[in-house]
């Protein structure tokens, strides 16, 4: 028999066995692992998750992603196994023949990279003897935005958000994009992970089967950044991380050889992911340079030691060299946050353990400075099992790792494997975005006809101008993009804001012909027709729209002003203190603190704004000089107005500003994505224009509040003027049926 086919029937006896193991290891500890204990708690849970999944494929929620950057077809010819096996082969590529490979992959949630000298256990670890000559220390970039999920697939995929579609937390489908889950498993390799029930759902058809998947009674779900509050923890749900872990290091799995004998394996994975989330629970309540963070690392330092010294002691026994990956998804803003592009947030650290490795004196190799970037993670985990690199990375290897730790007769046909990918993708993506001038430009480097026994040096030129291209692919397209989308928003804006002025213009007191200088034109005839009969009353109208209409923007101008007086005060001062205040996602990417921050402008905002119109009143009848000048010696006594009646307009015009400005900062933002209709919309990832889109969404959902309460306030002193002055009255009167002004005039006296 053959060396593929003994392979292929290990793998398959792997997997045949695997099933009887795992129950026969549930039933041994009581435990049902595929299923949760029914309970009220369970059902309630159940149901809270049918929901917000219902509700969140609907995509209504304002973090959520698009559709990734490839239609499905385009995928799918990218996933096609068949074409990589031509060049890459059926198997893994033998990386030794006498030991085997695997990698073992922590992902700390929330880790600085300057806990690496903050934190005592973490920087005793890395200097301890054992560990510093036979260990890495690369400092990584990390991916905008800088939340759990998006950086989750691009660590595992090496696609960037701006490809893979993914902005938010709040889109919770799994994986379309090719992964080094799915790479290792088309070449026969097993793999595992343990951790939050999220990777489940992300992985779902990822996985091979196995007793720490995710899927055991005790290991409940984290639904993520979107739900931290202050004193929330997750020390808990890492314990019962870190005993499915060791539960999948004690797992003996059987193996049926090809000459019909059986060995009992324990950890059997050349794959295995470790995640860890209490460092992110504790920043976010209480800031990565507190107490309760700096305990949460410990813990994770000695979870990763136990787990080190574990698999070492099994290696020792197996012939098998296990690569150690430490990373984090990103890190945090010293208040506690993340979702912006702060530096500290940006950057994470990349350790690389492999016992008696001498892995340290790679960094020699590295120039001063060097900055590697996270997408490169899950395409170097590829090359160092021999597996394809996932379809849709944009990473490259990470140099250091693989000439340390891939014999260099193997480095050809791994930098071969990553051209063709690179080569596939950039010719799918200059297809679907109809670039045909790049095509052109660039087709030499696109040619099929490259020989599979180039040099190497040429090989890797290649790949970075690929890459290269591949940003410049998606320059054009967002540029293209975002040309696009403003000048519909800006179309959608014009006819939104005359729609909104002819509906307060028809349907309340407000008359915008007396706004504007418009006598002349054909818009303003009847208006003029109207005013021609009484010119005192004309210029009376004038002077009060206008001096309410300024008055109201006044009003605005003083409510933004006190409320981010307040907002700075309560929020970024009494609410989370904070010495470095950045007004982005950062701030914001709690829910919780939405909701504060949502109920201080109810209650602020709307006390706020009822106060400065009435104060505003009360000013414009205590002036003497504004008095004479709104009620000249040629308006009748008929038509002054009351304080009533002055509340009512000036309330009026405030609630039309108001209303204007959300509708303009919400089409702001479409330049990012339409949101009309649903089928244009097209996720652009860029810090600003993420962090424009959050500001102009913020800015728009923080004027409800006020809009509703002068709605209030609106119908509220409308029903009392119309109690004051019926109506059936005012029709019979000439001068109120010729403008609708004198409605709200202090008396008007019915000429018999």
């Amino acid at each position: 028999m053959t060396k593929d086919s003994e392979s292929k029937n290990n793998s398959a006896s792997r997997t045949q066995y695997d099933g009887s193991t795992i129950m026969l290891l549930a039933l041994m500890n009581n435990t049902d692992w595929r299923r949760r204990p029914l309970t009220i708690e369970s059902m309630i849970f159940d149901r809270y998750k049918k929901q917000r999944h219902t509700f969140m494929s609907e995509r209504h929620a304002i973090t959520s992603g698009s559709d990734p950057n490839l239609n499905t077809d385009f995928l799918n010819a990218l996933n096609d196994r068949n074409t990589t096996q031509t060049y890459f082969g059926a198997q893994s590529l033998n990386l030794n023949d006498k030991i085997r490979t695997r990698v073992v992959y922590f992902i700390l949630d929330g880790l600085r990279f300057d806990a690496i000298q903050t934190n005592p256990s973490l920087k005793a670890l890395l200097t301890s003897t054992w560990f510093a000559s036979d260990s890495l220390l690369l400092k990584m970039s990390t991916q905008f935005p800088t939340v759990s999920v998006p950086n989750w697939q691009s660590l595992i995929t090496g696609a960037r958000p701006s490809l893979h579609g993914r902005v938010g937390n709040d889109d919770l489908t799994p994986y379309t994009f090719d992964s080094i889950f799915t790479s290792v498993m088309s070449v026969g390799m097993k793999n595992g992970l343990s951790g939050d029930g999220w990777w489940s759902i992300l992985l779902n058809g990822h996985l091979t089967p196995f007793y720490g998947d995710g899927t055991s009674p005790t290991l409940t779900h984290n639904f993520g950044d979107a739900f931290y509050t202050h004193g929330h923890s997750d020390r808990n749900k890492d314990i019962a991380y870190n005993q499915r872990f060791h539960a999948a290091i004690n797992s003996q799995t059987v193996v049926r050889r090809s000459n019909g004998s059986m060995d009992i394996i324990q950890f059997d994975y050349d794959l295995f992911l470790s995640y860890y989330g209490d460092i992110d629970g504790e920043s976010h309540s209480f800031g990565p340079q507190s107490s309760q963070t700096q305990s949460a690392i410990d813990d994770k330092v000695m979870f990763v030691r136990e787990g080190i010294n574990a698999i070492t002691t099994l290696d020792a026994m197996t012939q098998t060299r296990t690569v150690f990956i430490i990373t984090s998804d990103h890190g945090h803003v010293n208040a506690g946050g993340h979702g912006g592009d702060a530096h500290v947030l940006m950057t994470v650290p990349l350790i690389v353990y492999v016992k008696d490795s001498q892995l340290a004196s790679a960094k020699n190799l590295l120039p001063v400075y060097s900055t590697f970037d996270t997408v490169d993670i899950a395409t170097t985990i590829a090359g160092l099992l021999g597996a394809p690199v996932p379809r849709q990375s944009e990473g490259t290897f990470i140099s250091p790792l693989i000439s340390a730790l891939v014999p260099a007769s193997k480095w050809h046909h791994l930098y071969f494997d990553l051209f063709k990918q690179k080569q596939s993708l950039v010719k799918a993506l200059l297809k679907q975005w109809n670039q045909s001038s790049l095509e052109s430009q660039y087709h030499s480097l696109l040619a099929d006809a490259m020989e599979k026994n180039i040099n190497i040096t040429v090989l890797n030129n290649n790949i970075n101008a690929l890459s290269t291209l591949i940003e410049v692919s998606k320059t054009h397209r967002i540029t293209h993009i975002m040309m696009r989308n403003f000048l519909f928003g800006l179309v959608i804006g014009i006819f939104g804001i005359l729609a909104l002025c002819i509906v307060f213009h028809r349907s309340t007191f407000l008359n915008f012909y007396a706004l504007l200088p418009l006598r002349g034109l054909l818009l303003n005839r009847r208006f003029t027709k109207n005013m021609a009969e009484d010119k005192s009353v004309s210029t009376y109208v004038q002077r009060v729209h206008r001096t309410f209409f300024i008055f109201a923007l006044v009003i605005i101008g003083l409510w933004w002003l006190l409320m981010m007086i307040l907002l700075l005060v309560i929020f970024a001062n009494i609410y989370r203190p904070t010495d470095e205040w950045r007004w982005q996602l950062t701030l914001f990417n709690s829910a919780h603190d939405a909701y504060v921050l949502i109920v201080g402008i109810c209650v602020f905002g709307s006390f706020l704004v009822t106060v400065l119109i009435a104060l505003t009143v009360w000013l414009v009848f205590s002036l003497k000089n504004m008095t004479i000048w709104l009620s000249s010696k040629q308006v009748t006594k008929s038509l002054v107005l009351s304080p009533t009646a002055s509340l009512y307009y000036l309330s009026l015009y405030v609630t039309f500003l108001f209303t204007m400005n959300a509708i303009l900062f919400h089409l702001s933002q479409s330049f990012h994505c339409l949101w009309l209709p649903f089928i244009r919309r097209v996720t652009i990832i860029t810090p600003m224009t993420l962090n424009l889109r959050f500001q102009a969404l913020t800015i728009s959902f923080m004027m409800m509040p006020p809009m509703l309460s002068l709605m209030a306030i609106n119908i509220l002193i409308r029903n009392h003027l119309f109690r004051q002055f019926p109506i059936p009255q005012f029709h019979e009167h000439k001068e109120c049926q010729t403008t609708r002004f004198h409605i709200l005039a202090n008396q008007c006296e019915h000429d018999e």
